[in-house]
This record gives structure tokens, sequence and C-alpha cells, in this order.
């Protein structure tokens, strides 16, 4: 067939096809599993450091009943018994409600996590540890519940090296039913990656316990394996309603990150920077390349953009 008779015939094939998708009412959002927080610990992600030759940051999350956390991390090695060499240190647990945020810029109400119970959420960053080796380390819910081991390496120190990494655009939509293979794929296919970065968009909607589960849970061992270079994307920001009932009802919402990226994530801070910025905005050092992670929403603040710069 000629190419003169072939897309005619093609265009109208998607006019057709175009025609009968708008006709048809959207599909209903799908119902996918969410799994409450008990004492044992969960959604455990490790994240950049500034230096991850020498630092490995952890965040994990249990319910809100859970006392003092703890991590502990040994040198990987053939001993049977390695545990018994691990170094042990003592998380900083947050006790986070679900149904609302608190930040600088008010209190927020978070609908879509109403009928979830608070949580607790855990972070560690474990210090002066030796570069590019392999480590072994578990973190604890309540006393005697303990995570798997699981290994992670710090990065070298030695230059001219190539290095390689993941990079993933939205995940945002199917983060229950597509992101789990793509992750995983990705990871299989780059054995050699020292982190993955997620530019933005993770989740739809920020302030969506739901969603964030959905995200977290696809990874699990990837994800505790993997350090995280996290970028704050449009979609982690949301008009937030806030609970103030003093602020005129007319201009009551913010444009703001939703809280919960503060509390689930721990990334470096930039102690010159505003507080609005932090943790969305960092540096992370490899051996000859140097991550630079910005956030363009910044709230239309060109100030904040000139800061950033």
């Amino acid at each position: 067939m000629t190419s003169s008779t072939c897309f005619p015939w093609l265009a109208l094939s998607l006019l057709i096809f175009n025609t009968a998708l708008a006709d048809s009412p959207l599909p209903a959002k799908s119902e996918t599993p969410y799994e409450q927080a008990t004492s044992w610990p969960d959604r455990i992600i490790a994240t950049a450091t500034e230096n991850p030759a020498t630092t490995i940051s952890l965040t994990w999350r249990t319910n809100s009943i859970t006392g003092s956390t703890y991590g502990q991390i040994v040198t990987a090695n053939s001993d049977a018994r390695y545990d018994i060499h691990a170094s042990t240190v003592k998380a900083i647990t947050n006790t986070v409600s679900l149904k609302q945020g608190k930040n600088n810029q008010g209190e927020f109400e978070y609908p879509a996590n109403n009928k979830l119970p608070d949580v607790n959420y855990h972070a560690i960053t474990f210090k002066n540890l030796s570069p590019d080796t392999l480590y072994n380390y578990r973190v604890s819910g309540v006393e005697g519940k303990w995570s798997p081991w699981q290994q992670i390496k710090t990065s070298p120190l030695q230059a001219n090296k190539d290095v390689e990494f993941l990079y993933f655009g939205d995940a945002q939509n199917g983060i229950y039913s597509h992101w789990p293979m793509v992750l995983r794929r990705a990871w299989k296919n780059a054995a050699n990656a020292e982190f993955a970065i997620y530019a933005g968009d993770l989740v739809n909607e920020g302030a969506n316990d739901k969603q964030w589960s959905n995200w977290l849970n696809a990874g699990r061992f990837i994800h505790g394996m993997l350090p995280a270079v996290l970028v704050a994307g449009n979609h982690e920001y949301d008009w937030q309603i806030h609970t103030n009932k003093d602020i005129n009802t007319s201009n009551n919402k913010n444009w703001a990150l939703s809280t919960l990226w503060q509390d689930q994530f721990t990334l470096p801070p930039a102690p010159t920077l505003a507080n609005v910025l932090q943790e969305t905005v960092y540096a992370s050092h490899y051996p000859d390349l140097d991550v630079f992670v910005l956030n363009s929403e910044a709230q239309g603040d060109v100030n904040l953009l000139q800061a950033q710069a």
C-alpha cells in the first residue's frame, strides 16, 4: 500500500478510536491495598547523604505505640554470626498525624487520610563508615522486633571511574499496578548502580498516604539497598487547606509541600537556605560526580529560586 493511501486510513482509524473513548465514561480509580503500621519496622528506605562514601541514612515506619528504636550496622563478612559485632545507634523518632500536617506555613488538613491512625517515623544516619565497603544493617520496631538484615555499600573515593546510577521520571500513576515492574527491571539491568534518582512526581497526590504506601512498598528490598536521591515535584505539593479557623475562608489554602515528604525521608540539610526548602534542595558528592537537587516549585517565589542558584 502506498503512503498516499496508508496515512488517511490510519488517521481515520485513530479518529474512530478517539471518538469511542470520548463517548465512554472515565474508569473509576481502582482500589489498592493499604498496609497499616504495626510494631514491626516497615517502609525502610535508604536515602542520599552529602558524603555517601562515609555515611548512610535510613528512614522507616512503625505504629505510634512503638517507643525507642535502633539501627545496627556491621561490615559484611563470611562469619555466620557477623551480627555479634554490630554497632547499635539510637534512632530519632517523630509521631506523625496523617490526617493533618504542620510546618512553618501553618497546619493543613489531609482529607485522604481521615481514617488513618497516627504513625511513628524513625530516622538514623550511620557515620564514620569506610568507603567502598559492603555493610549489613537492620532496624528495630518495638524491643526485640527487628527487620531482616540487608546489605548496602558505601561509595568509593577514587576518581577517574565511571559512576552508574538509575534515573526515573514520574512514577505518579499506576504505582501499584505498573511501577513495581519498572523499578525491578531497571534494578536487574543495572547491577552496578550506586544510587537511584527519582526525579519528582513520585505519587499523584503528595498528601495521600495510601499512594505513598504503594510507592514505598513497590521497592521494598531495592529501597533498602540502593540509596534514593529524591526530588520533590509539583505533585508532592498541593493546595493544602488551613485548619486555622481565623484565616479568611476565601484565602485558606497554601501551595505547600506535603509534610509527609519530610516525615518519611531523611535527606541532607542545607543550613544556608530557608526552612521551606529543607530536604528538597541538597547535594550528594560521588567521585567525579556532584548531584545537586533543586526545588523548582519554591512557591513561585523568585527569592527562593535565587537562593538556590
